[in-house]
């Protein structure tokens, strides 16, 4: 018997390889048939960020007429869980939020959008599978967090830093919304799309194929998403130790007019960051740009320790992480600001004399209007690394997390004219 089976092992794994192999050559199949269905269709991607495109693209965003959704495959390594979808022109705002899919064959020439979504809570297997963590209520730094998990759930984050951006109108992050989509448009395709990635990426990406893939064969169900727009002409663009001197160095005359902007701008996304606790800028390949200018680009890990954050995230100042290894200056705050910046978060801080409605407030607010109720209290977050006892935080905690920040923000600023002089300091 045993020798039987011996024989029958070349067979089987035969048969495990032709399988394989029908996979991944039907996956790019499936592609070349997605791509010629489309002849008559122009996709667009956002081209800039500004209230001009925002009045175009929110409407899409929200009320859009789901027509295709697929898995995202980056060619680099990514965290976060994406899915791409192409809307069509925004449906009556009665319309349903659930979209069904629409054959792309059978569209007409028309003109299409193309957007990226990310989650804004886990999708359990089966419903009775979800787990809802102990809410707490704290009103101070709460550092037993370890940090943000599960690391692939990304969007209310984005949600919340774009809300940020636009309360403050920097316009440095594309439009963002909150919306309900159908399991079957998020997962109903991905076995078309398994191809090498789940194939040969390993006994995780195997998994999590076979989970998206079970997802889609259930019966459909809303999932909460965030979704932005697409955008092309992308790059890294660090800054380099040069820019770091002119802006933790004050006593340094300024750089050339021509280095300046590009110094106010590094400052900028820096004090962003501290504001939603977003430590993810400390790697390179999160420094992007489109056409010029430095982007608050993927805010997903935001709000990383819990509403408060630690005592010591005043390091995000300090910039990425070839900064923080320089011999010669290491981790050291940035001491350098725009003028227009600080004098815009002024008339927001709590307490200040003047001001109606705090940054937090101003947050809590902005983001009442969108389609998830309550979306901080989505983020969950392990003490520990592995920890099965997640914890989440009430809504409240978080507006009053900004609003802590941004005091902290203030003094530190204050610290600085006391050191180098208000002309010097703000620029």
């Amino acid at each position: 018997m045993r020798l039987v089976h011996l024989r029958l092992l070349p067979h089987v794994a035969c048969v495990g390889v032709a399988l394989c192999l029908c996979l991944v050559g039907y996956s790019f199949l499936s592609i070349g048939l997605y791509r010629d269905a489309m002849p008559h269709t122009t996709v667009r991607t956002l081209e800039d960020i500004s209230a001009v495109s925002d009045a175009e693209w929110y409407g899409v965003l929200r009320f859009g007429a789901i027509v295709h959704g697929e898995l995202y495959r980056p060619k680099i390594s990514a965290v976060s869980e994406k899915h791409i979808l192409l809307l069509a022109a925004p449906a009556p705002p009665a319309a349903s939020r659930i979209a069904p899919s629409m054959p792309l064959s059978l569209l007409p020439h028309t003109t299409l959008y193309k957007a990226v979504v990310k989650l804004s809570a886990p999708v359990p297997l089966f419903s009775f599978w979800g787990f809802d963590p102990p809410l707490l209520d704290v009103h101070e730094s709460h550092e037993a967090v370890y940090r943000r998990y599960p690391r692939t759930i990304q969007g209310i984050p984005e949600l919340a830093a774009t809300h940020l951006d636009r309360i403050l109108k920097n316009y440095r992050k594309p439009p963002a919304v909150s919306r309900y989509v159908s399991s079957r448009v998020l997962y109903g395709q991905v076995w078309r799309f398994w191809g090498v990635q789940c194939v040969v990426g390993g006994v995780h990406a195997l998994k999590r194929c076979v989970r998206m893939t079970v997802l889609g064969l259930l019966p459909e169900f809303r999932v909460p998403v965030v979704i932005a727009p697409w955008m092309d002409g992308l790059y890294e663009d660090p800054p380099s130790l040069a820019m770091k001197r002119y802006l933790v160095e004050p006593e340094l005359r300024l750089p050339p007019l021509s280095m300046q902007e590009r110094m106010l701008e590094v400052s900028d996304v820096l004090v962003f960051d501290y504001l939603v606790d977003e430590h993810d800028r400390a790697w390179v390949k999160n420094w992007v740009s489109h056409d010029g200018q430095i982007l608050q680009w993927d805010n997903g890990l935001a709000f990383n320790h819990g509403p408060f954050g630690y005592s010591n995230c005043m390091d995000i100042l300090c910039g990425p992480v070839h900064w923080i290894e320089d011999p010669d200056v290491r981790c050291q705050p940035i001491c350098r600001f725009r003028l227009k910046t600080i004098e815009q978060l002024r008339l927001m801080a709590p307490g200040g004399a003047g001001v109606e409605d705090s940054l937090g407030e101003r947050l809590r607010l902005s983001i009442a209007s969108e389609d998830i109720f309550h979306p901080f209290e989505f983020l969950m977050f392990e003490h520990f690394k592995n920890d099965p006892d997640l914890v989440s935080f009430r809504e409240q905690n978080y507006y009053e997390g900004v609003d802590r920040r941004l005091s902290r923000l203030l003094q530190h600023v204050a610290g600085c004219e006391r050191l180098y002089g208000s002309r010097t300091v703000l620029i």
